[in-house]
């Protein structure tokens, strides 16, 4: 659980919410401190050592709880903007919350996609019949209600439309889609491209298509890929002083228990961010 990128409110209202909702963790007015049922499983900072191992290696699964206009904000090139990406991309998960814009826009900034935010969705939200669902995800979200509400303006939803090919939807309507899964891949550049890249300060990685990464492997060059969940829920609803059980709880225990694209170990980019 990424802890210190929850909004100021988010401390005490949605990210408590989602402590609860996973069954861990201890809640101190202003910050999260590890207990029994929480130790080890609270990520206090992006800039630390501990995420820059979790950035090497497989598997585990980061959840960020509403950002709440807390946006954690680095440069393209910066060493953590790396780490964001070669995260996921060593096989690991990332489940981003909703509640405001701020979940797109760190999905649009550190992976470069342009995804865009429904205006006023009023769902509700259908989850897709089973043949339509990936595999993967069949048995994941068999315990969670076939249709979602909205909840006043709870459910930040998406554009079907701006999601990049390939995405997988999990919940719907005709315009929009409030749950959905992507596969982020990087690819090793090539030496000579790598050295110049290095000396000015980039990386040696570059975004990738996963239909890529097989021709890319025989060429003797690194390509991995991990997976992006989204749940636009902001697990608060209605922002009100109370904190309740809502029927999008199920969703996120579901998507934190989802698996990872690879065995656990050391990953296939380590070398070359």
């Amino acid at each position: 659980l990424a802890s210190q990128v929850t909004g100021r409110s988010g401390r005490a209202s949605s990210g408590q919410r989602v402590r609860q909702i996973l069954r861990f963790g201890t809640f101190f007015g202003n910050h999260y401190g590890d207990s029994v049922t929480g130790h080890g499983r609270f990520l206090h900072s992006l800039d630390g050592e501990e995420f820059a191992g979790m950035s090497l290696e497989c598997c585990k699964t980061l959840l960020v709880p509403p950002m709440e206009n807390d946006l954690p904000l680095y440069g393209e090139h910066d060493e953590v903007a790396r780490r964001i990406r070669t995260f996921v991309a060593n096989g690991n998960n990332l489940v981003l919350t909703g509640g405001d814009y701020s979940s797109l826009v760190f999905l649009n900034k550190y992976f470069h996609y342009e995804i865009k935010k429904t205006v006023l969705d009023n769902g509700p939200f259908e989850r897709l019949p089973e043949a339509s669902l990936p595999k993967d995800l069949r048995n994941k979200f068999d315990k969670v209600a076939s249709t979602l509400p909205q909840e006043g303006l709870s459910v930040t939803s998406v554009r079907k439309k701006s999601l990049p090919t390939g995405a997988k939807l999990v919940y719907a309507t005709p315009f929009s889609t409030p749950l959905f899964q992507l596969t982020y891949c990087q690819a090793q550049i090539d030496k000579s491209a790598c050295r110049i890249a290095k000396a000015s300060g980039k990386s040696c990685l570059r975004d990738a298509k996963p239909g890529e990464c097989p021709a890319l492997l025989k060429k003797g060059l690194s390509c991995s890929c991990g997976r992006i969940l989204y749940d636009g829920y902001d697990f608060i609803g209605h922002h009100a002083s109370t904190i309740g059980k809502s029927t999008w709880d199920e969703t996120l225990r579901s998507a934190v228990s989802l698996a990872y694209t690879r065995k656990p170990g050391a990953g296939m980019l380590a070398e070359n961010m």
